[in-house]
């Protein structure tokens, strides 16, 4: 035994490492070349996330869809052959309607959130037919049962919609709400009880959302309300002038209370939610402007300097960024809205402040929202004064020159705050701004020359000259500042002087015109070459 186990002791003594041989003073031999092993992919290819999809969302919702057509033409048959009453058909419906949005409770508390709300969606679909048939196609019930029936199914759904979380639930709710009276249509429409049952779906759609932050859920519910608003107005009995602006009040107060609750905490609002603010806003104005305007003019502009006052408040009240954005919807509703108010041009005066005022606010607060707002009232002053040109007067001293050159001076003042903040813009707010300085110049050479020609007694001459005088100070500006889109500006302009000179200048009878006119081309011309040629080497790195 002492044999066998010093054999194994002997066997477990490590043996000696062969020593490397010694590196060769020549050449090193060269390391053998090993390679690597294969790169194992783990993560689903693309086209089994599209199989996932398709199979189990998109065969889903089709699914559910097929089988709803399927039964209702199983009932249809029966209905067309007698088998099944009016009572019966009803039934069936309310039992099949409640037993899907059964099973789909089922699925819910088994984790299968997808066919949950797929199939809950499909029963309550079918308890809405149900009922609507029960009060308007078969008159089992009266129109107000019916009505109270599929309120109390909207209430359930909401109710369901916050304990599953699930936005899902919240927008069957709010498409089943939002169709109820429309299924339930009356000889004798009551606008008032219309109305008050809107204000009771939003304040129930504005909590949910609140507390389930469902923005998208309050859009939708005040797009809806404001479409039944709208429709009140073509009812044989329409509401009264009280009542509308009644109910228009209650649903912009609803739809702001969620973004002031949170610029007063400091919770910035998400741009959907601010654009949210700017449709409310904008859809109240044109209540106020719709029923106000003609008998009530001057109620109608203390309304709007009271919501202006508003929301002068709620900005001074914020404790995030967005006072700026309250501070701007105050500045147009003064500007802007009280501007409708009047008549005559003073309304394109208006017009251009409040969007210049609108894009600055816009990029100082990096909302593109608010300059989109900011671009379309300049647009609008602009096509106020071409639409409805301003009279002259006194050269220089005439509200058409006023007009034009506020305009001019709000379309460039645009182009430098882009320029001075530097902020990325999409491409059509950035052709927007690049194309706001070339208009803001036009209509300051449009205004200006046509003071010009009516102080010279239109003398062509004079509009030869203030257009080169102005192409050298374009040029100066983007040569000592480094411009490049000043310069080819003036280059722009020259180019039209020039042009004028053959085809208006040429002509005229008096030589001493013509001389003075080609002989200040040809200086100007010259000189804004010799500058292109000093300041070439550093337009290469201009701005565009």
């Amino acid at each position: 035994m002492s044999q066998i186990a010093s054999h194994f002791v002997v066997a477990e003594q490590p043996q000696p490492q062969p020593q490397p041989p010694q590196a060769s003073a020549t050449v090193p031999p060269r390391p053998a070349t090993v390679k690597p092993p294969p790169v194992e992919h783990h993560g689903a290819p693309a086209s089994a996330n599209a199989e996932q999809f398709f199979g189990g969302r998109v065969l889903l919702v089709v699914g559910a869809f097929v089988l709803l057509l399927g039964v209702a033409f199983f009932i249809k048959y029966a209905f067309d052959n007698g088998w099944i009453g009016a009572g019966g058909r009803v039934a069936i419906g309310l039992i099949a309607g409640f037993a899907i949005a059964a099973l789909g409770e089922r699925f819910q508390r088994t984790g299968k959130r997808l066919y949950a709300g797929a199939l809950t969606g499909l029963g309550v679909g079918i308890i809405y037919l149900s009922l609507w048939g029960a009060g308007n196609a078969f008159h089992l019930v009266p129109i107000g049962v019916s009505f109270g029936a599929m309120a109390a199914v909207t209430a359930a759904l909401i109710a369901l919609a916050l304990r599953r979380d699930s936005e899902v639930m919240a927008a069957f709710a709010l498409i089943g709400g939002f169709i109820t009276p429309l299924l339930n249509v009356t000889d004798t429409p009551q606008p008032f009880n219309l109305l008050a049952y809107l204000t009771i779906l939003d304040v129930a759609f504005v909590f949910s959302a609140i507390k389930r932050n469902w923005p998208r859920i309050q859009g939708f519910a005040f797009v809806a309300s404001q479409l039944y608003l709208g429709t009140t107005f073509l009812l044989p009995n329409p509401p009264s002038l009280a009542v509308v602006l009644s109910f228009a009040t209650i649903f912009l107060v609803l739809f702001l209370a969620d973004p002031l609750r949170k610029s007063m905490l400091g919770t910035a609002m998400s741009e959907f939610e601010t654009g949210l603010v700017l449709v409310a806003t904008g859809a109240y104005y044109f209540t106020l402007h719709y029923e106000l305007f003609g008998p009530h003019r001057l109620w109608l502009t203390v309304a709007i300097v009271a919501l202006a006052a508003l929301f002068a408040v709620m900005g001074a009240l914020a404790r995030s960024r967005d006072r700026s954005v309250f501070a701007a919807i105050a500045l147009a509703l003064v500007t802007g809205g009280v501007a409708v108010t009047f008549t005559g041009n003073i309304v394109a005066f208006l017009w251009a402040v409040e969007g210049a005022l609108l894009v600055w606010a816009g990029l100082r607060q990096q909302l593109p929202v608010v300059r989109f707002f900011g671009f379309v009232a300049l647009v609008l002053g602009l096509l106020d004064l071409v639409v409805y040109p301003p009279a002259g007067g006194a050269a220089f001293a005439n509200e058409r020159f006023a007009l034009f050159m506020v305009l001019a001076a709000a379309l460039v003042a645009v182009r430098l705050m882009f320029a001075y903040n530097r902020l990325p813009a999409g491409e059509v707010e950035g052709f927007a701004a690049l194309a706001s300085e070339p208009l803001g110049h036009f209509c300051a050479i449009y205004a200006i020359s046509q003071e010009l020609w009516l102080l010279t007694d239109r003398h062509d001459l004079s509009l030869t000259l203030f257009w080169l005088g102005y192409a050298a100070v374009l040029f100066a500006i983007g040569a000592v500042r480094r411009v490049g889109f000043a310069r080819w500006e003036a280059l722009a302009l020259l180019s039209v002087a020039i042009l004028k000179a053959f085809v208006v200048d040429m002509s005229v009878v008096n030589p001493l015109i013509r001389i003075v006119s080609f002989m200040a081309l040809g200086t100007a011309a010259l000189a804004i070459s010799y500058g292109y040629q000093r300041y070439a080497a550093k337009a290469s790195t201009t701005e565009p």
